[in-house]
């Protein structure tokens, strides 16, 4: 199947040839929105063994992303919003991340989204928690993802830390060692479409009953990035409110 026939079948099945505010569909580009960065994120492409496509968008004022990826078992791209500094690119200059996890009071994130998937995906938000303001790949201390769907991929049993609830929500939590950094992820126990939750409270438990934690106060709460890990199939996300409120200790 051709390039373009890919495209076209998408774009019919998705339900979006509504006219679009903007839309790209260039490896990697991106679209500023007043709140958040949206990015074509496509880092696995490389794993591609065929045609693939996948599209960012902003549309009555939401923004979103829709893709088609054929069948292989390995993560292939991870389109997103993005709020905050990632590797050290400053994606939102007014922003106030990075910041220092002793100076963070709270970090309250709000999400809903609509979704229409086929294939393999994991729907996840994460945040990135370096040892320096600088923000390099090098020095990373932690990855935390919260999966929003445990129908997605989720890690394997052996990886199981503990089980959590926060601001009401059930969690089981799995920790892994990758490339030199603790990954941290934090499964929902049923999909949720609609979330909102003090991350804060993440780090604090973290500091609290892990001891390889025990100094993240000196480490810096970098970005929140909302996405979908793609394996294969074809699929939308809109997300109808991507917010991250950060206050400092100290504020009134």
């Amino acid at each position: 199947m051709g390039y373009k026939a890919i495209f076209s079948i998408l774009f019919l099945w998705s339900g979006l040839h509504a006219k679009f505010d903007e839309i790209k569909c260039r490896d990697f580009a991106r679209i500023q929105t007043s709140s958040y960065t949206l990015v074509n994120n496509v880092w696995g492409r490389k794993r591609v063994a065929g045609k693939y496509r996948e599209c960012i968008f902003l549309k009555n004022s939401k923004g979103g992303w829709f893709w088609y990826f054929p069948y292989s078992p390995l993560v292939k791209a991870y389109p997103e919003a993005i709020y905050g500094k990632k590797f050290s690119r400053q994606y939102n200059m007014k922003g106030v991340l990075p910041i220092k996890i002793s100076q963070l009071k709270k970090a309250l994130i709000q999400i809903d989204y609509d979704d229409f998937i086929k294939g393999r995906y994991n729907i996840a938000f994460e945040s990135w928690v370096h040892k320096t303001s600088h923000s390099s790949m090098r020095d990373i201390a932690y990855e935390i993802m919260v999966r929003l769907d445990p129908k997605g991929v989720i890690p394997a049993k052996r990886f199981l830390f503990s089980k959590v609830t926060i601001d009401g929500i059930a969690f089981d939590v799995y920790k892994k060692r990758v490339k030199g950094r603790y990954f941290y992820n934090f499964v929902v126990n049923k999909k949720m479409k609609r979330i909102t939750i003090d991350f804060k409270k993440i780090l604090d438990y973290l500091k609290k009953y892990d001891k390889t934690c025990e100094n993240i106060d000196n480490y810096y709460f970098n970005d929140v990035e909302m996405g979908v890990e793609v394996i294969y199939g074809k699929g939308e996300l809109v997300l109808n409110k991507f917010d991250v409120n950060i206050v400092k200790k100290g504020a009134q």
